[in-house]
């Protein structure tokens, strides 16, 4: 069904599900959405977005907020670590619900960066695409003097550069401000 949809783009929008088992997983995961849709180098998953944002503003380490319980952020810390952002600093609400996860307030969302937030971070990523997220990065990054990325927003962003749109999008954080170098995203346009 997804070949029959006219796609510039296929991203699979689950953060958890595409790092849980590592980033071969990960990778075999935007190989099977390629050869099922047809869409070869224009698809990914929310975690190779992530990556390529991470890398994009520059992040080494990083603080972690998610509204994950202990086992998954401990999978989370593996993946992102493998992947050159090791995790300084964490935080989950322990939240199985996909609806409790929607519920969560987006001044929660903002506190609890603020309070994951250490001197040794060089950037705070903010897990899950069903958490509330975007309306806080501005305002973290003010606060935090630091670049803050989440999952949908890098989801986003990671779309847009696949597609070869390359416009700044402000209010949504220095990741879709558009002042940063396309070729040290990774994205394949």
């Amino acid at each position: 069904l997804v070949a029959q949809a006219p796609l510039d783009v296929l991203v699979f929008g689950g953060t958890s599900a595409s790092f849980l088992h590592g980033t071969a997983w990960d990778r075999m995961l935007v190989g099977h959405f390629e050869e099922w849709s047809g869409l070869a180098g224009r698809c990914t998953t929310t975690s190779t977005a992530s990556i390529a944002a991470l890398k994009a503003v520059g992040a080494g380490p990083i603080s972690l907020v998610t509204p994950y319980r202990q086992e998954v952020i401990d999978r989370a810390s593996r993946f992102f670590g493998e992947n050159g952002h090791p995790v300084v600093a964490s935080v989950g609400l322990g939240i199985t619900s996909d609806r409790e996860l929607a519920e969560v307030p987006l001044e929660r969302v903002f506190d609890l960066a603020v309070e994951t937030d250490t001197d040794q971070s060089s950037a705070v990523f903010i897990s899950c695409t069903n958490f509330a997220s975007v309306g806080a990065i501005a305002a973290l990054e003010a606060e935090l003097g630091k670049p803050v990325i989440s999952a949908v927003q890098a989801s986003f962003w990671y779309a847009l550069q696949m597609a070869g749109v390359r416009a700044a999008r402000p209010g949504f954080g220095a990741l879709l401000e558009d002042r940063l170098d396309p070729d040290a995203t990774g994205a394949r346009a």
